[in-house]
């Protein structure tokens, strides 16, 4: 294929003529890796990131296990969140409490950990333990929740790599620019000095 002004070649555009520097060669092949990193990177890190989050928190639903526990102390609903419509024996809360619950090995242990809001001391509840039943720990996600926070985190990472290569990419394209301006001066300098 044949080459000349205005032609293409494998979708790239040449810049032949006798105003162009290196300088805006080097800025045409930045905008176009930036362009591939951009289309390509961006996707792959966005779906790998979301990927190893949501197994992260698959593994996190396989090692908690729930386990009985008996309430060391009243799980009363603090006193923001008490209104006429949500009165302080409404369960649609988790609190913090003190807990005390026997581990695989048949140790007796106490923490402290989310349960239901508006049961007193005494009561049993079902908590969340990891390590063998050593340390109370949060409930995992629901695998719902694991798919959500997943698409979320890389969706977000995604976009956090696309902004940070635009903005990149406008420093260095800023940063020619300045150069090319520098060089137009020095050029209509050499040439005004010669009319």
């Amino acid at each position: 294929m044949t080459e000349g002004p205005g032609r293409t070649r494998l979708l790239w555009r040449r810049r032949r003529h006798p105003l162009s520097r290196r300088i805006d060669v080097a800025e045409a092949w930045i905008v176009l890796i930036a362009g591939v990193l951009l289309v390509i990177g961006s996707p792959l890190l966005g779906v790998a990131s979301g990927a190893v989050y949501h197994q992260d928190l698959v593994r996190q639903r396989h090692e908690r296990l729930p386990t009985a526990a008996v309430l060391l102390e009243d799980a009363d609903r603090p006193a923001s969140q008490v209104t006429e419509e949500y009165p302080s024996s409404s369960h649609s809360t988790r609190v913090r409490a003190e807990v005390r619950w026997t581990d695989a090995a048949g140790v007796e242990r106490t923490g402290k950990t989310q349960v239901r809001a508006g049961l007193r001391a005494g009561a049993s509840a079902t908590i969340w333990t990891a390590d063998g039943g050593r340390h109370a720990v949060p409930a995992p996600p629901t695998p719902g929740q694991a798919v959500t926070r997943g698409i979320t985190l890389g969706v977000c990472v995604a976009l956090m790599y696309a902004l940070l290569l635009v903005l990149v990419l406008v420093t260095v394209r800023l940063s020619l620019e300045r150069r090319r301006a520098d060089w137009w001066e020095r050029e209509w300098a050499r040439v005004g000095g010669t009319c």
